[in-house]
């Protein structure tokens, strides 16, 4: 039976990835092949492994905010959750899920439950590495599917009103938008005339990953601010008149 192993030089950031029936001989190979990288340190190639030579080391939770999670001895992939706490489905997050449940449902060390879970000290999945890279920017692992998902939720073809500031007024101006844009920066200033860089754009009619009231949150381009923005509704107006109208 062929394992896969990391192989790690202590005193650096160099490693090698190997797949071999023993760690013993995994090192014969590695070493033949890249002996001047001194690579002294084998051992299975787990997800803990995985995220600790390839994200900070020990410190991989700090470097993966939003991202993955602990939950004792699972790793959860956030942006792979179907339904937000309130309910709401996501449609990136959705995608995700059924994403890795195509290529993982047969590995009995995942875990499909709104989430997808990893046990930490499991052999990692195939592509983990890549799965975890492409999460880290937030959006979907495949853009075909999410299109599919999209379409199935009634995304793609609908139009909605949203609201913002009036940069001169101050008061909000209600205008009509693709939900197909919402959450896209660029798109949303495009599609929605007045809207500015520096002002948060409300939707006004619920759609698949927005309530009502909620903001896109697209001007927070980075995944920190994103993830601020979001847990405390930075931009959002739950209380304004015109969501109830």
């Amino acid at each position: 039976m062929t394992n896969q192993w990391i192989l790690t030089n202590p005193d650096t950031d160099d490693y090698v990835e190997a797949d071999a029936p023993t760690a013993a001989l995994a090192v014969g190979a590695v070493r033949r092949k890249y002996a001047r990288y001194d690579l002294t340190d084998v051992r299975e190639r787990t997800v803990r492994a995985v995220l600790e030579v390839s994200h900070g080391g020990h410190r991989w939770q700090s470097y993966l905010p939003g991202v993955v999670h602990r939950d004792g001895d699972w790793l959860v992939l956030d942006g792979a959750t179907a339904l937000s706490l309130d309910g709401v489905v996501q449609p990136e997050g959705l995608t995700n899920y059924r994403y890795l449940r195509g290529i993982w449902a047969t590995n009995p060390n995942v875990r499909f439950d709104n989430t997808v879970s990893v046990l930490l000290d499991a052999p990692a999945p195939e592509r983990f590495d890549e799965v975890i890279d492409a999460l880290s920017w937030h959006g979907p692992i495949d853009d075909e599917l999410h299109h599919q998902v999209r379409v199935e939720l009634g995304v793609e073809d609908r139009t909605v009103r949203v609201a913002y500031r009036d940069s001169d007024s101050g008061g909000w101006r209600i205008a009509m938008c693709p939900a197909r844009v919402l959450g896209v920066h660029d798109a949303e200033l495009a599609a929605v005339p007045g809207l500015t860089p520096d002002h948060d754009l409300v939707v006004v009619d619920q759609v698949s990953g927005f309530p009502a009231g909620c903001a896109t949150w697209s001007r927070h381009d980075d995944a920190e601010s994103d993830e601020y923005a979001r847990a405390e509704h930075l931009g959002c107006a739950h209380d304004v008149m015109f969501l109830t109208d």
